[in-house]
């Protein structure tokens, strides 16, 4: 990402770009959004989509614009979304379980960027891919790789399986929400 903002005129780094998402990001980022005609909030320094489409970079797995066939490459799922039982706070699971390996690559499933990076008791820890109108919820990761505002591209890791939160063993449940929904307002994970 840093290197196409360089390379569309907007770098605002004194040293790098780096791997890592940091303040010279956000400025170079705001910068972009500005040279689109965007202003206020709509500038920010946080990726958006149509922001990150304008953008075009290249996705890390070279395939650039497509979707990875699971967040957990090569693992199926195996608690579906909808599945009833009164061990979950609503009666039913609100996700995709795909469980793995502690340690094993979660990755972005479509091109998007990361809304939040937290913690939450049942959670535990996680992020949220935004992508159009769809927040994508990865729970329970024993790592992130990517914080709140990074642009990533489908295919990219961006975490790690683990069992952190209200979790029985290592798994990712990966839970897609309208944008901003809260708990409860779930959909089919589909993408």
């Amino acid at each position: 990402m840093g290197q196409r903002l360089v390379a569309e005129g907007c770098s605002h780094y004194q040293v790098g770009p780096g791997p890592s998402w940091g303040g010279a990001d956000k400025a170079s980022y705001a910068a972009w959004q500005q040279k689109l005609g965007f202003s206020g909030g709509d500038a920010d320094g946080i990726p958006g989509q149509t922001s990150w489409d304008r953008l075009q970079v290249p996705s890390p797995n070279g395939d650039n614009g497509s979707r990875a066939s699971s967040p957990v490459p090569d693992h199926g799922i195996t608690t579906g979304y909808h599945v009833p039982g009164s061990h979950w706070s609503l009666g039913y699971h609100t996700g995709a379980d795909y469980a793995a390996d502690e340690g094993t690559p979660c990755v972005a499933v479509l091109n998007g960027s990361i809304s939040r990076a937290d913690d939450d008791p049942s959670f535990g820890h996680y992020l949220v891919l935004r992508v159009d109108g769809s927040d994508f919820w990865y729970c329970h990761l024993s790592e992130r790789l990517v914080g709140a505002g990074a642009g990533v591209g489908a295919g990219q890791e961006i975490g790690r399986v683990g069992q952190t939160g209200n979790a029985t063993g290592p798994h990712l449940h990966f839970e897609k929400r309208p944008a901003g929904g809260g708990f409860g307002s779930d959909v089919s994970p589909d993408w």
